[in-house]
């Protein structure tokens, strides 16, 4: 499946525009994670791993202070934005 990168960028700004003027406290730290390459196999059932926002947001930052990124930084960010999308719905 191909994704419209414009349209992504486009949603993000959007959405992280909405947080501006909101404090944001989140609600947890420790989450299930799902491992990785086990995600699209919905048929096996696995063993999940526990993620750490607070991991996630010191790799986030090293990814900003070294400006260079990694496939793994997605799922960083991934993981605080469903932390952040949580906080929002309490």
């Amino acid at each position: 499946m191909k994704i419209d990168l414009e349209m992504i960028e486009n949603a993000f700004r959007i959405l992280l525009s909405e947080l501006e003027e909101k404090e944001i406290e989140l609600p947890y730290d420790f989450y299930w994670s799902v491992p990785v390459g086990t995600r699209d196999n919905v048929y096996k059932e696995v063993e999940n791993d526990i993620g750490s926002i607070v991991h996630d947001l010191e790799r986030l930052a090293q990814c900003v202070e070294d400006e260079m990124a990694f496939s793994n930084e997605f799922r960083y960010l991934g993981n605080v934005l469903i932390a952040i999308a949580d906080a929002m719905n309490k």
